[in-house]
C-alpha cells in the first residue's frame, strides 16, 4: 500500500508541475537573437539588387520591328534611271562650259602680266 501512495504523490507532483505557466520573455528582449554587421546587411541587400537584376533581363523579350516597304520593292531600275540622268547633267554641263567664252577682263589682265614680264626681262638684260 505504501508504494500505491508514494506513486499517486509522485504522479500529483508531475500533474501539479504541468499545469504551472512558464513565462517566456518578450522577443525584443530574447538575448539569443543574431545579430548581423553592417556588412552582412550590405552584402545581402547587394545579393538581392543582382537577383532582381537577373529576374528583369531574363523576363525581357526581344521584339523585332517589322521590316519597312522600302525593302521589298526593286529599286535597280530606279538607280539606273537616276545614274543615267547625273551622266546626262555632267555632259550637258561640259558641252555649256566647253562653249563659254572666257570674260575679257581675264584675258586682258593675262596679257598686263605677259607684256609686265617682257619688260623686266628687258631691263634684266
Amino acid at each position: 500500500m505504501g508504494s500505491d501512495l508514494a506513486e499517486r504523490q509522485r504522479n500529483e507532483k508531475l500533474d501539479h508541475n504541468k499545469k504551472i505557466t512558464i513565462p517566456r520573455p518578450f522577443s525584443f528582449v530574447d538575448k539569443k537573437r543574431e545579430h548581423k554587421t553592417i556588412t552582412q546587411i550590405k552584402l545581402e541587400r547587394d545579393l538581392e539588387e543582382k537577383e532582381k537584376e537577373i529576374k528583369m533581363f531574363q523576363s525581357w523579350q526581344f521584339k523585332s520591328n517589322p521590316v519597312p516597304a522600302e525593302c521589298l520593292i526593286p529599286l535597280m531600275n530606279s538607280l539606273d534611271v537616276d545614274r543615267e540622268k547625273r551622266i546626262q547633267t555632267f555632259k550637258d554641263f561640259n558641252a555649256t562650259k566647253n562653249k563659254m567664252k572666257v570674260f575679257s577682263f581675264v584675258e586682258r589682265d593675262e596679257d598686263g602680266k605677259e607684256k609686265n614680264m617682257k619688260t623686266l626681262k628687258a631691263k634684266w638684260d
